[in-house]
């Protein structure tokens, strides 16, 4: 029998060896994204996923698109993208119309379909970040999108 003192303790746990994992993967593997989503994943079957940590994940994940935006200069992205600005929109319009119409003829649910869209259209995990909060995606959508994108990248390599 668990009680409520334990769980915290077990949680604790789980996200100390997910950030170990998460940190190795970054550093020594060739697909660290895809690895850290399968450490998540075990730390979350082997411990549970309580739902303080759910909360936690999704405010360190939007955090971690903030800093990785907050290192980029606007002048310096306006001089290197202005020349291919028409080309760009032209290319993710016709890709986010096309992952669209394909979800919906595999009559994938709505919000996983444009999460997976975004992140393959765009740049993977960040832009599945930012697109969930406009789409009030669920959590497992949110998941189930990271882990297609994440194979997809695993496969393209």
């Amino acid at each position: 029998m668990s009680t409520v003192r334990s769980q915290p303790r077990r949680a604790v746990g789980a996200r100390e060896l997910a950030l170990a994992a998460a940190a190795l993967a970054a550093f020594a593997l060739p697909l660290p994204g895809f690895v850290a989503l399968l450490a998540g994943a075990a730390c979350a079957w082997a411990f549970g996923a309580p739902s303080f940590s759910a909360r936690a994940g999704g405010w360190l994940l939007k955090a971690s698109v903030v800093a990785l935006g907050a290192g980029i200069e606007l002048v310096r992205v306006w001089d290197v993208g202005r020349a291919g600005l028409a080309a760009a929109a032209i290319t993710l319009g016709v890709a986010l119309a096309a992952g669209y119409a394909l979800g919906r003829l595999l009559r994938i649910e709505r919000d996983v379909a444009l999460l997976i869209t975004a992140g393959t259209a765009i740049c993977g995990g960040s832009a599945i970040a930012a697109a969930a909060p406009a789409l009030r995606a669920r959590p497992h959508a949110v998941g189930i999108a990271l882990g297609v994108v994440f194979v997809l990248n695993a496969v393209a390599l």
